[in-house]
């Protein structure tokens, strides 16, 4: 994203601002690119696949609704920080004019986290469907993933290895975004997917199976770690079977069509806080920056706003 976004924005430098590098940009040349985005000139948008440097080839494939066009702002903004911070240039023009762009009106703002309902539902079908690698995976992440609230990078780079025994209890080393290093703890629910599907697996358990053992594996090989673009393919598949067969209300099963691994964060998150967890032990969980990103969660969020309207002019 960040290499995307950069590279649109030096593709508009050089046509749109010839002679302007990063460190003699202005402000006027940041307001000139967030106009730009606003409303992008036919010749940047690609009319047919192609690849940088074919014919055909644009940068962007149609205009950006307000979400993207927040997204590339930010981008192209943090990279002049670090520009800033690297001493190559003396100053981000973009910290000095107003980014926001507005609500996307067509967007559906939907909710990103599993309902208990829902995964009611899910683990039904995993749990009534013929065993497999591939279904025994499934449960596993339902679980574990709702439990620790885990990256699909950090579930993916994660080993037995790097389980550790803390005084209040075992906990999962994460080496995560930011390169921060963080431990989530393994609650009872963690702990026992974790060994119903190492077992599965034919590795006996926690005590038994390897230290270099991945926690998430390919379905043909109980040891062989699973590519992102694999687990986010299988998952999506699986997760699309398993709503056509649920008794979910229609709304429900809609909105679960665009569900994938990293709703399970959100799902832990959002769990998390509607049971009364501390913010900041969630936070600290999860590897957030601030506690901002952690009272994001729309479900815990729109469960509170319903609850607390309802008890005013009923339910």
């Amino acid at each position: 994203v960040y290499a995307r976004e950069v590279g649109r924005f030096l593709v508009w430098l050089r046509f749109e601002r010839p002679g302007v590098t990063p460190a003699t940009l202005s402000v006027q040349d940041a307001a000139a690119f967030i106009a730009f985005l606003r409303e992008i000139p036919a010749k940047y948008i690609s009319r047919r696949k192609a690849a940088p440097g074919e014919i055909g080839w644009a940068p962007f494939r149609g205009q950006l609704k307000p979400g993207s066009r927040r997204q590339a702002l930010t981008v192209v903004s943090s990279w002049l920080d670090w520009l800033v911070q690297a001493r190559h240039i003396t100053a981000n023009p973009f910290a000095l004019v107003a980014r926001k762009q507005g609500d996307d009106r067509q967007a559906r703002h939907p909710i990103k986290a599993f309902s208990e309902p829902a995964m009611g539902e899910l683990l039904r079908f995993f749990r009534t469907a013929p065993p497999s690698p591939a279904i025994h995976r499934m449960q596993f992440l339902l679980r574990f993933g709702e439990a620790t609230g885990l990256r699909a990078a950090e579930l993916l780079n994660a080993r037995l290895a790097h389980l550790v025994s803390l005084p209040e209890g075992l906990a999962l080393t994460i080496h995560g975004k930011g390169a921060k290093n963080r431990h989530v703890p393994l609650s009872r629910q963690a702990r026992d997917a974790l060994e119903i599907y190492l077992a599965a697996r034919g590795l006996g358990g926690i005590a038994q199976a390897a230290p270099g053992t991945p926690l998430l594996t390919s379905a043909p090989d109980p040891l062989e770690a699973i590519s992102y673009s694999a687990l986010y393919a299988t998952v999506r598949t699986w997760l699309a079977k398993a709503v056509r067969d649920s008794a979910l209300p229609v709304h429900e099963r809609h909105q679960l069509t665009l569900a994938s691994t990293h709703w399970l964060r959100h799902t832990f998150g959002t769990r998390a806080i509607e049971r009364g967890a501390a913010p900041d032990a969630v936070q600290e969980t999860m590897g957030h920056a601030s506690p901002a990103m952690t009272a994001r969660y729309t479900r815990a969020n729109a469960k509170r706003q319903f609850t607390e309207i309802g008890k005013v002019f009923g339910r």
